[in-house]
């Protein structure tokens, strides 16, 4: 695959990715019962749209892998982990398990496994470290917006949100899909002028 197949298909993946994990995100939030069908729709979405986000996100690193560098490439593999864990694995979790159990055994619903906290506060911890990492280096870099880069440290703002049960938990995850929407875009687009100026070359090429 070349170059400017794996952009196009990174910024296609990170833009339809991110937009229907806000989307689900959305649903989540007017959703206060886990075994509403609401609730259920907006998990399989926020799921959908994880697993789209991950696929996009080593295109995005390879766009600017040379400036980014090691801390960029580190940044980008903990961002993988962070959305797959709270994502893609959590988001999993609310849609199939947690409505079974909240139907057939509510009070069991009302706990969980002390194992399970543990893991999704490192999910959460290694957002917090990816986002910093990545949305530095891609300010950085100069590559891609940097704005989008400011954007993704907001996966810190989740994570304290999460540790203190706050609603800004919310606010952050829509800051890190607001950023990866923004880059999304913004590979799209340097896609675009990088096949006009190759398409440039080749013509002034013919002619001489």
């Amino acid at each position: 695959m070349s170059s400017t197949s794996l952009q196009r298909l990174s910024g296609i993946s990170l833009l339809v990715g991110s937009v229907l994990a806000i989307a689900g995100g959305i649903l989540g939030i007017f959703s206060s019962n886990p075994a509403d069908s609401m609730g259920i729709v907006g998990s399989l979405i926020q799921f959908i749209g994880a697993t789209l986000v991950i696929l996009g996100l080593p295109g995005m690193y390879a766009r600017q892998a040379q400036r980014a560098g090691i801390p960029g490439l580190i940044g980008t593999a903990l961002m993988i982990c962070y959305i797959l864990i709270l994502g893609a694995f959590g988001s999993a979790l609310n849609a199939v398990l947690l409505p079974f159990i909240a139907t057939h055994a509510p009070a069991l619903a009302q706990s969980e496994p002390p194992g399970l906290g543990i893991f999704f506060m490192v999910g959460g911890l290694l957002g917090a470290l990816g986002g910093i990492s990545l949305g530095l280096s891609t300010i950085r870099a100069s590559i891609l917006p940097r704005w989008a880069g400011v954007l993704l440290m907001g996966s810190v703002i989740q994570v304290v949100g999460d540790f203190f049960q706050s609603p800004i938990a919310n606010l952050g995850f829509m800051l890190v899909m607001i950023g990866f929407v923004w880059l999304g875009i913004a590979l799209l687009a340097s896609e675009q002028h990088d096949a006009r100026v190759q398409s440039e070359f080749s013509t002034s090429a013919t002619r001489v």
